[in-house]
């Protein structure tokens, strides 16, 4: 009767042993056979490389798009100054424009107007005007009746520590009998 247990128990442990190799894959045959399913050190460091470049670049455009936007947001606002002025000029009638008292040789505006930046107005956009006579070559007859107002905003920036000083230029004709007699007289 033992003999038959210990056969039994025998045949059982073979079995066993022969399903935890097949379950684990601990076949002999298979542990002789060579690991391909790895990348090897040069393929790892190839990839680590190419990621490092990609990630790079993607910060460059990112970092470089900001300033973009930032410098057209000043160069915009810069406009919005100047041509405010202009437009004003253009509504004056020709003893205004001529009256150096009323046209204002420099003033300031700044990036945000009062009541929109809280603490601070921001960057701020020194501007001069200027109304000069109109020269014409060859000069005519209504070269007297003509003048040249300038505006010209300037304006410094920051970017990346650097230090940028800019600047935009308006030029407009304002005529004796021009627009504003028209809008004054009607």
């Amino acid at each position: 009767m033992h003999g038959q247990i210990i056969k039994v128990l025998s045949c059982s442990l073979k079995k066993l042993v022969a399903m935890l190799k097949q379950k684990n894959n601990l076949n002999p045959e298979k542990l002789q056979e060579p690991a391909v399913k790895a990348f090897s050190l040069i393929e790892v460091m190839i990839a680590i490389g190419m990621a490092s470049i990609m990630f790079l670049a993607l910060y460059y455009g990112v970092a470089t798009g900001a300033v973009i936007v930032k410098v057209t947001r000043e160069q915009l606002r810069a406009t919005q100054v100047g041509l405010y002025r202009m437009e004003g000029i253009r509504l004056c009638n020709w003893t205004q424009v001529t009256n150096a008292s009323i046209v204002p040789v420099s003033f300031n505006d700044y990036f945000y107007p009062p009541g929109v930046g809280g603490n601070s107005n921001g960057i701020v956009y020194k501007c001069t005007m200027s109304v000069s006579n109109a020269i014409f070559s060859p000069t005519n007859s209504y070269s007297g009746k003509m003048k040249v107002v300038t505006v010209t905003v300037n304006w410094t920036d920051v970017d990346f520590k650097q230090t940028n000083n800019r600047s935009q230029t308006f030029k407009t004709f304002v005529s004796k009998y021009g627009m504003q007699n028209y809008i004054f007289n009607h």
